[in-house]
């Protein structure tokens, strides 16, 4: 069940985003594709995170996180926060902007979302959080979103 659950499952195309925090329990980001919506009212998105992420302790111990929604420009980026490496290596990565009381912001992302941690359930062997958005920040320019689907990223590049 677990294989074929797993494939199925790669059969769902997702957004990719990184998940990044900042405060007394270190900066810290991942890259994820389980981020949803939940409700506009209050403005409350749902993420899934790996209980065996180094960025799980400072994301759940800060009870803030930033939600970077990527562009396909942002490949290069999404790797670097998918992979092992020490948190302070993936923030040379892309720009990044700091700002006090706000968490990591990437620049040229589609949108971010400032968000604090209203509630967490584990689940298996990912932690569930329910996520009220307290920012947002709409990027206009123009831009294709970084798909995953089949284990992979999406090519949707607008045919020409």
């Amino acid at each position: 069940m677990d294989k074929s659950f797993r494939e199925a499952m790669s059969r769902l195309a997702s957004g990719v985003c990184i998940v990044a925090t900042d405060g007394v329990a270190g900066r810290a980001g991942a890259t994820l594709t389980s981020v949803t919506s939940v409700t506009d009212s209050p403005g409350t998105v749902l993420l899934c995170l790996n209980r065996n992420s180094m960025s799980l302790p400072a994301i759940l111990g800060n009870g803030v996180l930033s939600i970077n929604i990527l562009a396909q420009t942002h490949r290069p980026i999404s790797d670097c926060f998918a992979s092992p490496i020490r948190h302070e290596e993936k923030f040379r990565n892309g720009i990044w902007t700091f700002s006090t009381g706000r968490c990591p912001a990437l620049e040229g992302s589609l949108a971010t979302l400032q968000c604090s941690i209203a509630s967490s359930v584990e689940s298996g062997s990912h932690t569930v959080m329910f996520c009220t958005v307290n920012e947002i920040d709409l990027h206009d320019a123009p831009a294709q979103p970084l798909i995953y689907f089949s284990r992979g990223y999406v090519n949707n590049q607008p045919q020409t």
